[in-house]
């Protein structure tokens, strides 16, 4: 087989259609990085050039002031309009604990670097488990929660 290169945007249509057809079980994401399709795609014998990757923000991020920390985000990638960002381990340690301050709404613990998050106010869904992305991220809330850009003494 011959390698083919394939921008990043190209790359991850490829890897969707792989999916929806059942030829592949790697299901990308908004948090699919080229490293992950790259690996994913090795059976094709894909490249992923640099074209069309996404950047990512690096800056402080809160919800609604009641947390700020510094997070990982492409500005173009929303939930219903808010954020959706990705955390460094010790900033994931910190989302985390403030998060299970209040333990009737959310309990995370930590299983080696995979971090499960359980939802005591949804006793049947299973819990969700974060696992880092190719460059060491945690998405937390991405999807669901209110994150915003902070600005100014949030």
């Amino acid at each position: 087989m011959t390698n083919r290169e394939m921008s990043f945007e190209q790359a991850f249509d490829f890897a969707m259609d792989l999916y929806l057809a059942g030829k592949s079980d790697y299901n990308p994401d908004m948090t699919t990085t080229a490293a992950d399709l790259e690996k994913a795609l090795a059976p094709w014998d894909i490249t992923v050039t640099s074209e069309g990757w996404p950047s990512l923000t690096h800056g402080p991020v809160t919800i609604d002031g009641y947390i700020t920390v510094m997070g990982h985000y492409d500005p173009a990638v929303r939930w219903n309009g808010w954020l959706c960002p990705s955390f460094d381990r010790d900033v994931a340690e910190k989302v985390a604990a403030w998060a299970n301050e209040d333990p009737e709404s959310a309990r995370f613990t930590w299983e080696g670097d995979v971090l499960v998050y359980e939802q005591p106010n949804y006793p049947d869904s299973e819990p969700e488990r974060i696992e880092p992305d190719s460059n060491g991220h945690y998405s937390i809330g991405a999807f669901s929660w209110v994150w915003s850009v902070a600005k100014g003494d949030d």
